[in-house]
């Protein structure tokens, strides 16, 4: 994860969301990185990435750097985008990179943009909840046998809404995600 610089935007529009996803795979393709689960708000972003080599940090400076370059270049601007480098967290088991993934996919709900994390465009949550097609590059097969594996019988949508409803809880007391927060 990473943060723009002073807190400023790093996506100004759908252009530079989509520029950031597509050096997201060119940096993973140089690295052997792969990417399993993404959010993109407008000042900062989430990436649950696995790196193969021991080389999350090429990857990261792979994309950050390829990254600012073209948002430089379409703004007329120069310097650091981002406020320093990523910030990255080490997943230690299954359980943890199941919260992971949910907590990168509840940031579009907790900032108040959706009810729903399948309603925010800029997050991998639609494709782990079957509402649509991953690209090639998205991995979100593995993360669902894991989760079939650790909830048999149940799906990462209802794990998912779950989340919704503890993050509903706290940010409004009572209410839950289908009682039209």
């Amino acid at each position: 994860m990473n943060r723009g610089a002073a807190r400023q935007k790093i996506f100004l529009d759908d252009t530079d969301r989509q520029s950031f996803l597509d050096c997201s795979v060119k940096a993973s393709n140089l690295t052997n990185t792969e990417i399993h689960g993404y959010c993109l708000m407008s000042n900062h972003f989430h990436l649950l990435v696995c790196s193969r080599g021991a080389n999350l940090s090429e990857f990261l400076k792979q994309l950050s750097g390829k990254y600012t370059r073209l948002v430089n270049k379409r703004t007329g601007r120069d310097g650091p985008l981002f406020r320093g480098r990523a910030n990255s967290i080490l997943i230690e088991d299954d359980s943890q990179l199941l919260q992971t993934l949910r907590y990168i996919h509840l940031n579009p709900v907790a900032a108040g943009l959706c009810r729903v994390p399948e309603g925010w465009h800029w997050s991998s949550a639609r494709c782990y909840s079957g509402l649509g097609t991953p690209p090639p590059w998205l991995d979100v097969n593995s993360t669902l046998e894991m989760f079939a594996k650790s909830a048999p019988g149940g799906s990462y949508q209802t794990f998912l809404h779950e989340g919704v409803d503890l993050e509903t809880e706290r940010l409004y007391g009572h209410l839950r995600w289908d009682d039209g927060v």
